[in-house]
């Protein structure tokens, strides 16, 4: 029997065939490497996906928790009131003496008494308001812990048949959460000038 081996390219299967090893030990693969590829590529696809899914949730909340904390640590000094420190109520030991000018009187008294006084802050961001009872009303200009009280007068007033202006004029002092300032007041007649000095010392409640 005599078979024939053609070279044509339609017939290359049966060649092919021909040389075929028993279980293909030493000849093709069934499947090709692509092939492989592919289904192994398929069979990872959702672990790739989940892992992805992870380490952008991972990454966006890290973004976050950076740009928060730069955010806050770019906060200029500037945007924070140095006042803010300051308001609230202090209780507070007066000392008031009272003497009269220009008369022979010299000194009227000398009281002590404990009050309470309300720091606010005022409208000019510098200032800050001092509310001392007797219906006082004073602002203080801020420089650092210290702060100065400029002359600040009241509306023209009548008593006893007398006609007087009140003037006031005060400094004082912060550290940590003491008090200690002074402040004078002058009442001025026709005929004789009074004028109280008050220092007061305290904390803050």
């Amino acid at each position: 029997m005599i078979f024939y081996a053609s070279l044509h390219p339609q017939n290359g299967g049966l060649a092919q065939l021909a040389r075929a090893l028993p279980w293909h030990g030493r000849g093709h693969r069934f499947d090709s490497d692509i092939l492989h590829s592919v289904a192994l590529f398929n069979d990872i696809r959702p672990i790739r996906k989940r892992v992805g899914l992870f380490v952008c949730t991972i990454l966006y909340t890290l973004s976050y928790a950076i740009l928060s904390l730069g955010v806050a640590s770019c906060k200029k000094d500037s945007d924070v009131d140095p006042r803010d420190q300051y308001v609230g109520i202090y209780s507070m030991i007066a000392t008031t003496t009272t003497t009269a000018i220009g008369s022979t009187v010299g000194v009227l008294n000398t009281t002590d008494g404990n009050v309470d006084v309300l720091i606010q802050k005022d409208s000019d961001p510098t200032q800050l308001r001092f509310s001392i009872p007797n219906n006082i009303s004073l602002v203080a200009t801020l420089d650092g812990g210290t702060f100065y009280m400029p002359p600040q007068s009241t509306a023209e007033k009548t008593a006893y048949g007398y006609s007087y202006f009140k003037n006031y004029e005060g400094d004082g002092a912060f550290s940590d959460n003491k008090l200690t300032f002074n402040f004078s007041l002058s009442a001025k007649t026709d005929q004789v000038t009074a004028k109280q000095v008050t220092i007061l010392r305290g904390k803050k409640k």
